[in-house]
């Protein structure tokens, strides 16, 4: 708990004062009270207080003349309780140096708890910095009178040059911006500031004797929180400054905050890895183990318990894989492919896997497969992972004699994918919930059907990723359809008109013997100025360019023709995985093979 040394209540009605001492005895070690000018003045004229709490009429004289009377320092702690309501001496007060001003109209409970809440933030305050930016001493020295008592470290900087050398030794939370500044305008020193990732989100508020509003709104475009117009107002100052500091603790807290979140999940991913290395290793022994035993000739008998087994170490494995899966989509870590593949083939492999499940568990599975014999590019992987986990939960909760059923549509640029059981069937009001993470229907199902609650939502995860929505129908004890649709680019044959610019001969043989046997047309010069002039004769479809070339580079080449044709896919050839805006693909050297292949046949569906 905080802990002041000294406070010295000046309050003549015995109620409040007792009250006021009530209320601050937490804060602090002692509490002096006094109920009138006179025992006040000898007080301050013999002792020093932390806080002074003083009401402005007082029985043998006026508050005023006690606060004039003070040195700068102890009216720096004076809080002023006053039923006046007269603005222009709250006013004149401030202007003194007074710490603060309640007024005792209010509810009593509410100044006391505001009383307690500004101790707080005074003494919070001392870790903070404002740094006053103005070419006037006497606005230099207002402001320093002004902002001393809350407590912060204050510096001044006369010019533009002068807060540069303080921003670079100190830190900073607030910075009070004239924009008249004898080296510099304002606007442009706000700019300079903003451009740093370190001032981002640091509060500037612009003080100015204009406040034209296209002006005012041009300061608040280029970084500034806020505006004040001088002449000021000595209170309006304070609050000010006490909310941008207030929001800007707030920030930096939540920038800690996230960093330490970053920290632990990053500790998170390490112990998974670790972790699911662990358990894979022996897993694989197992497995491997399973698969030599059941290649020999058992007993029957043998044979059943080996099947168990597998179907355990399977299990398990899957939620290994559920695990790692659901940490990689957390993380952000998890990478959705542009592959081109046959979709008949991929589904084709789904269905030899779950018939024989089916014959296994007795369950009638059947699939529904329009327009599927052809090529598409997407995540074949992830799509896989997709359709056994819906499958997988189909014939999880499916009694014996039931159908399941896998249907699969393409049209056009578009895959739908269903899969539907006459399992157990899910409650309505389930239904949004089993897509949460570490969730199933209900304790009953977790228990009886076993999972760890991942897999629907790392499948809700990635069709989202892959651009689709996860749907769910069900009614209970009858039937459940899982379906969803994605887009998907249908691979249309065309020739491609290829425009290469490639100064290594060794590369430019390999190149024209590649497409040739993928039966495109194409050109190839030597260097980058004949690739502009080729461009400006010919019409192409896709140009490649090396990096590094004689005459004009990659880099350069590419900006004149997207000048051309801005809508023409480029190609960098390069030995270095560095990427640039003006290309559409970066190819490294030794090429990938299986990339340059999946980018011609997405360039011939364009």
């Amino acid at each position: 708990m905080l802990k002041i040394n000294k406070i010295l209540i000046i309050e003549d009605s015995k109620l409040f004062n007792n009250h006021l001492k009530k209320s601050l005895k937490p804060f602090t070690k002692e509490i002096i009270q006094v109920y009138s000018f006179k025992e006040a003045e000898i007080l301050l004229e013999n002792e020093n207080f932390d806080y002074i709490f003083l009401d402005l009429i007082l029985p043998d004289g006026e508050g005023d003349e006690l606060v004039e009377a003070l040195p700068k320092k102890t009216r720096n702690k004076t809080i002023v309780l006053t039923s006046d309501e007269d603005v222009e001496r709250r006013e004149y007060l401030f202007k003194l140096g007074i710490l603060e001003y309640f007024s005792k109209l209010n509810p009593i409970n509410l100044i006391i708890n505001d009383i307690k809440n500004l101790i707080l933030n005074l003494e919070d305050n001392k870790n903070y910095s404002i740094l006053i930016v103005d070419d006037s001493s006497f606005i230099r020295k207002t402001l320093k009178t002004v902002l001393e008592p809350r407590r912060y470290n204050l510096f001044f900087a006369k010019n533009a040059k002068e807060a540069e050398n303080i921003l670079k030794e100190k830190e900073i939370h607030l910075i009070l911006l004239d924009i008249e500044l004898p080296d510099k305008n304002g606007i442009e020193f706000l700019e300079e500031i903003k451009s740093k990732e370190k001032f981002l989100n640091l509060p500037v508020i612009s003080i100015s004797n204009n406040d034209n509003p296209i002006l005012v709104a041009r300061l608040l475009k280029h970084g500034a929180k806020d505006f004040i117009k001088k002449p000021f107002i000595a209170e309006y100052i304070i609050l000010k400054c006490d909310l941008h500091i207030q929001n800007y603790k707030n920030v930096l807290l939540l920038e800690e905050k996230t960093k330490e979140l970053k920290k632990l999940n990053k500790l998170k991913s390490e112990y998974f890895a670790g972790i699911s290395h662990e358990i894979r290793t022996p897993l694989n022994a197992i497995n491997g183990f399973i698969k030599l035993l059941k290649s020999m000739n058992l007993p029957d008998e043998a044979k059943k318990y080996i099947n168990i087994l597998n179907n355990t170490t399977d299990d398990l494995l899957r939620i290994i894989n559920d695990v790692l899966d659901f940490e990689k989509l957390e993380n952000k870590k998890m990478n959705i492919e542009k592959i081109e593949f046959n979709l008949q083939k991929e589904l084709e492999i789904i269905k030899d896997i779950f018939t024989q499940n089916a014959k296994e568990k007795g369950i009638v599975f059947e699939t529904q497969f329009q327009n599927t014999n052809q090529n598409i590019i997407s995540d074949p992987t992830r799509l896989k992972q997709i359709i056994i986990n819906l499958l997988s939960n189909a014939f999880k909760f499916t009694p014996k004699n039931k159908k399941v059923i896998l249907k699969a549509d393409l049209t056009e640029n578009k895959l739908y994918i269903e899969v539907y059981d006459e399992g157990i069937g899910i409650e309505k009001d389930k239904i949004k919930t089993i897509l949460k993470p570490f969730t199933q229907a209900d304790t009953d199902t977790s228990r009886k059907y076993g999972g760890t609650g991942l897999g629907l939502s790392i499948v809700n995860k990635i069709i989202h990723m892959l651009g689709g929505e996860l749907k769910i129908k069900s009614e209970v004890n009858k039937f459940s359809r899982f379906y969803f649709e994605i887009p998907v680019i249908t691979v249309k044959e065309k020739k491609l008109n290829i425009l290469i610019a490639e100064d290594d001969q060794a590369n430019r043989v390999f190149l024209e013997v590649l497409l040739e046997k993928l039966n495109h047309n194409f050109k190839i010069v030597d260097n980058g100025k004949k690739a502009l002039k080729e461009f400006q004769k010919n019409k192409y479809d896709l140009v490649m360019l090396d990096e590094n070339m004689p005459v004009m580079n990659g880099i350069d080449t590419a900006k004149e023709i997207k000048k051309i044709n801005p809508k023409v896919k480029i190609i960098s050839i390069s030995g270095s995985k560095e990427n640039n805006d003006v290309y559409d693909y970066i190819l490294t050297k030794p090429f990938d093979l299986e990339k340059l292949n999946s980018i011609l046949k997405e360039s011939q569906n364009d």
